[in-house]
């Protein structure tokens, strides 16, 4: 296989964040053409980028994303049937962009949230009912303590991904990861992919302490409904969730060969 081969399969599908090494996430580079673009693995190579959390996980099988995935192409395919003497080239293409529609749609709700969360948490006389909502369940994880949560607090890991926490309690050494979802919240599954991002992100904040020395939860927000649950990720999960990230994370900078020259060496 080829260079050019490589970096076209590389830099297809460029979603994602990129972070530099102090933290900040560049969301724009320039193209050969002067405009502002999307950057890809191949800026990250030349730009010294590091990846983030959620860039790695992708790099795993995941069925239940696949599933949804599949289940969205199929109701588009309902909802947009082929038009007489349109190609099926153009047809598939309309069908594509068609099932990505559900998923936009939500993850724009899904920060609206997180946006309300964030300007809300920390104003006592905030009546905002989804941030009530939240501060109730954070107050039932660590009693009185909703003013000493930080958002979006960035991280940087010195083996090369970044990040940024949801919710993060430095005193407590308590971090959360914030989910949205349609449907009542009474019965909810931590997702394979949970124990890992939450033990990357609590690795990338305190690279000294080993992230099963915190603890972790998945905060589910209802999109359809006010209501918000806290879920706690036992600590073995979080132990095996940080193991499975590591070597994910050797093999994503393997394949893609996107390795910081700031990064060191993933301990195993």
């Amino acid at each position: 296989m080829n260079s050019a081969f490589r970096d076209t399969l590389a830099s297809t599908g460029s979603s994602g964040h990129w972070y530099d090494f102090r933290g900040e996430r560049i969301d724009a580079v320039l193209s050969a053409k002067g405009m502002p673009i999307k950057p890809t693995v191949v800026h990250a190579r030349k730009l010294d980028l590091a990846p983030g959390v959620t860039t790695i996980l992708k790099a795993a099988n995941r069925e239940a994303i696949n599933s949804y995935r599949e289940g969205q192409i199929l109701a588009a395919v309902k909802r947009l049937p082929q038009r007489p003497t349109e190609p099926d080239a153009d047809w598939f293409a309309r069908v594509i962009e068609g099932s990505k529609e559900h998923a936009s749609s939500a993850a724009d709700f899904g920060s609206e949230l997180h946006a309300r969360v964030e300007a809300g948490l920390g104003d006592p006389v905030n009546e905002d009912v989804i941030v009530t909502a939240v501060a109730a369940e954070l107050d039932r994880a660590i009693p009185g303590g909703r003013f000493d949560w930080r958002m979006e607090t960035p991280a940087v890991s010195p083996y090369g991904y970044a990040t940024r926490a949801d919710l993060w309690h430095p005193g407590a050494r308590f971090l959360i990861d914030i989910k949205t979802k349609v449907g009542p919240l009474d019965e909810q599954s931590i997702w394979a992919d949970h124990p890992m991002q939450l033990a990357a992100t609590a690795a990338a904040l305190l690279p000294s302490v080993p992230p099963t020395d915190c603890r972790h939860a998945i905060l589910f927000l209802r999109r359809d409904q006010v209501e918000a649950r806290l879920v706690e990720v036992p600590t073995e999960d979080i132990a095996t969730g940080w193991t499975c990230f590591k070597h994910l994370l050797a093999f994503w900078q393997l394949r893609n060969r996107a390795r910081p020259s700031w990064a060191q060496p993933i301990p195993f």
